[in-house]
């Protein structure tokens, strides 16, 4: 199951992105499950693990392409259909995701989202410090160089 570490990874970024990122965790550790157990062998991670995961996160992160899924029960014959049906599902509104904020910076500390207000307050504030420089006494070549 996803972990609460793996979860805190995800944290300051959009809930579309979040749940892309949840189901690519989710889909990753079902295939590295399937190779671990081999052609004969019984997965842990299973398909049901795949849809309970996937299902609790498009429902936490407002995915509603896949409200409309129910987990369906071990004991029912067509379970393994209606899990790989899901997992198609999912993986098409992850991969849409994916495409939608490939090149957008995730995880960059320097790249924050302000809001207008926020803004418009940083601008003011940055141009009373350049008024302060530009009437400071000192030489320009030290008002001009960076840093």
């Amino acid at each position: 199951m996803i972990s609460e570490e793996d979860a805190a990874t995800h944290v300051g970024l959009k809930p579309e992105q979040r749940f892309y990122l949840t189901e690519r965790l989710a889909r990753d550790r079902l295939a590295n499950a399937r190779q671990e157990a081999g052609r004969n062998g019984s997965p842990e991670y299973d398909e049901f693990d795949y849809v309970i995961e996937v299902m609790a996160a498009a429902e936490a992160f407002g995915i509603p392409e896949l409200h409309g899924w129910r987990l369906p029960s071990h004991s029912d014959d067509e379970a393994q259909a209606i899990c790989r049906n899901f997992r198609a599902e999912a993986t098409k509104v992850s991969q849409k995701l994916m495409l939608k904020y490939a090149g957008v910076p995730s995880h960059d500390p320097n790249t924050v989202a302000l809001d207008a207000a926020t803004k418009e307050r940083l601008r003011f504030h940055l141009g009373q410090v350049r008024a302060i420089i530009d009437t400071d006494p000192m030489p320009d070549w030290k008002k001009t160089r960076p840093l």
